[in-house]
């Protein structure tokens, strides 16, 4: 606690702010003159004694010191990046010293299993990278997918090969299908793919794991995939030293809480709270749609003059593929729609403007777009 500046620093009754050990010697003089002679000079030894005994090293103001000093440490730890691992490292070298009292030794041995551990982590994005293996992927075909995992540099990596020193991965699976109005249905999935035999990361080897995501509904016009894959807690072997992984995060956090975190902490940890290896995003189309692609404006004249419901799905897809400059004349065929087509004819225009025009407005509102449409001015 702060001193008031105000008040003196005056002994309160009973000195009880004095409770170590200490010798003094009491010199007692029998009278006020007499002082002045050394004859006279009488010397009683006094010892004021500690209730809680002489000092150790484990008496509590020791503990307290190096409960702060640990404090510190793990606030550093949980930091996650690698500004805070630099301050864990300055820590450990500044307070770890030879002959230091045992319990303090073997925590701090600990806080640099996991420093390393935190090293570790920190460059798993770079050894790390999941690819896609399926031909000629769809939004309805199954995805067959492959993460993979190298060791660093010239360390002996090992991972897997026990309970104990066993080794997981998660995958985070967020994903949007989009039907021919751009209304869109959002589903998310984890999977654990657990390294079950001893893998050793070493001259040039890599750990592969195969994962698949089932495909699309057969609704599904345009489908949105995120796939993120993040490192469990559990024991990597490196160079015969057992280092804890995502030991700092215990709790997973919410997407909110992950929003939240500062942005190096967060690139450096994935949505689950876990160590981040690797992101995979991309979008599917039905198969056939690269015609589409190659003439977006021709295949929604064609789709809109004919107004088959088959071919719903290939205006809202030639909307997706086309080019700035062929925005306003597509809009133009779209808005009739709107204003005379049939009721699932003008979802279907009032989507595809959402997408040409960037404006957020129902499509289940005709009256909205025409007076959007009425008001606008063209580009």
């Amino acid at each position: 606690m702060r001193q008031d500046p105000r008040s003196p620093d005056i002994p309160t009754r009973g000195c009880r702010r004095w409770a170590l050990p200490l010798l003094c010697t009491l010199a007692v003089c029998t009278s006020f003159p007499a002082c002045t002679s050394p004859e006279a000079l009488t010397i009683h030894s006094v010892v004021i004694r500690s209730d809680s005994g002489p000092l150790s090293p484990t008496t509590v103001g020791v503990e307290k010191y190096y409960r702060t000093i640990f404090a510190t440490m793990r606030d550093a730890l949980r930091g996650g990046t690698r500004d805070s691992l630099a301050e864990l490292r300055y820590l450990l070298l500044i307070h770890k010293k030879e002959g230091m009292v045992s319990f303090a030794m073997e925590q701090m041995e600990r806080f640099e299993l996991l420093a390393d551990g935190l090293e570790f982590e920190l460059g798993l994005r770079d050894l790390c990278d999941i690819s896609l293996n399926t031909a000629k992927p769809t939004a309805l075909s199954n995805l067959d997918f492959t993460f993979r995992m190298r060791g660093p540099g010239n360390e002996k990596v090992v991972l897997g090969g026990s309970d104990e020193d066993g080794v997981a991965f998660q995958v985070l699976l967020k994903m949007r299908d989009f039907d021919s109005t751009g209304q869109f249905l959002e589903t998310s999935q984890n999977l654990t793919l657990k390294v079950d035999d001893e893998h050793r990361l070493v001259d040039g080897k890599t750990l592969e794991i195969p994962f698949i995501i089932p495909g699309a509904r057969a609704q599904t016009t345009i489908r949105e995939i995120l796939v993120t894959v993040a490192m469990l807690p559990g024991i990597v072997v490196v160079d015969g030293r057992r280092l804890p992984i995502s030991q700092i995060a215990h709790d997973r956090l919410s997407r909110r809480e992950v929003e939240r975190l500062p942005v190096a902490e967060r690139l450096a940890r994935g949505p689950s709270g876990y160590p981040h290896c690797d992101t995979y995003t991309s979008l599917f189309y039905p198969e056939g749609h690269e015609s589409i692609e190659k003439k977006p404006l021709t295949t929604l004249l064609e789709a809109i003059r004919r107004g088959d419901a088959k071919l719903f799905r290939h205006v809202f897809l030639a909307a997706h593929f086309m080019p700035e400059k062929d925005h306003e004349k597509a809009m133009s065929r779209l808005i009739r729609w709107v204003r005379s087509g049939t009721a699932q004819q003008a979802r279907v225009a009032m989507g595809s403007l959402r997408v040409l025009s960037r404006v957020d407005r129902p499509v289940t509102d005709r009256d909205a777009w025409l007076l959007w449409w009425k008001s606008r001015k063209p580009k």
